[in-house]
């Protein structure tokens, strides 16, 4: 954790989760006899060590459609929100994609929307 940009985040953080796309098929290992298995994905965010939300498994899909809401109460010295799509596997995960999101600019209590900018984090312009 960098000090200089970490920030207290005391009260109620509001995350929705609502969709992605072009994921890649992180399936597709030499051990992967099943065919038609794609990436399991479902989403996570962590403040600092802190797991704050994680969206349920969508099984076999590229284009998931979680539509969830979090609203989380938090009270932690973070300074990214960081978000990671994963895909669950019988034995672990693999990490799909992930983005960080600079806390200091929500600390005003404006929305931050991520369509396109964690797009191109996660390279799927």
């Amino acid at each position: 954790m960098d000090e200089s940009r970490t920030v207290f985040m005391r009260g109620n953080l509001y995350v929705r989760v609502s969709r992605a796309r072009k994921l890649a098929d992180t399936d597709t290992a030499f051990f992967n006899l099943a065919r038609g298995d794609l990436t399991d994905p479902y989403v996570t965010g962590d403040l600092g060590t802190a797991r704050i939300f994680k969206t349920r498994v969508i099984d076999n899909n590229l284009n998931p459609e979680w539509n969830e809401s979090f609203s989380i109460d938090v009270c932690h010295h973070a300074d990214y929100l960081h978000v990671k799509v994963k895909d669950k596997d019988t034995i672990g995960t693999d990490e799909v994609g992930s983005c960080h999101i600079d806390l200091r600019r929500l600390m005003n209590g404006k929305k931050e929307r991520l369509d396109d900018a964690a797009a191109a984090l996660l390279g799927r312009e």
